[in-house]
């Protein structure tokens, strides 16, 4: 049992716990006090670093790739459904009146939309994720993974 020395010292061998946030683990240190709790960086760190100079990286097609979730932990998901909204905030934060401020192209993806472009369904291929991240001379995301491999293989993101 958990309310014994010996309880706890054994929980403590043999349960680790590990955090990517630093007050996640501040928290974690005073919720359970009784396991191992380490903080960690995200394990997609030791996927690279990837090299862009390498022939199976494409060159950038656009200007801006919008790496952009499309389930319900989106809260850009109107962005999704209406590329002309996008235009629209583009041009607002630029300061531009058109829907195409100063010329940007620009593309919405996420993880399955490397299917169709790289005709490959492995969902765990890691050099299509790159790939697809080095279509964009720029890449702004909402999902940790996607700004994980956009830092390793060198790729501006926001």
């Amino acid at each position: 049992p958990m309310d014994t020395a010996e309880g706890r010292a054994l929980a403590q061998s043999r349960i680790t716990l590990t955090w990517r946030e630093q007050s996640s683990y501040e928290s974690a240190q005073t919720l359970y006090p009784f396991v191992t709790n380490m903080l960690v960086p995200d394990i997609a760190f030791q996927t690279g670093p990837f090299f862009s100079n390498s022939s199976i990286f494409p060159t950038p097609s656009v200007d801006i790739l919008f790496f952009l979730r499309q389930d319900d932990e989106s809260i850009y998901s109107a962005y999704r459904q209406d590329e002309q909204l996008l235009g629209t905030t583009l041009a607002t934060i630029i300061g531009t009146k058109n829907n195409n401020p100063t010329n940007l192209s620009y593309q919405i993806v996420d993880w399955t939309s490397r299917y169709s472009i790289f005709d490959n369904h492995d969902r765990l291929n890691v050099t299509t994720a790159i790939q697809m991240l080095q279509l964009g001379r720029v890449v702004i995301c909402d999902r940790l993974h996607a700004a994980i491999l956009a830092y390793l293989s060198g790729v501006p993101f926001v």
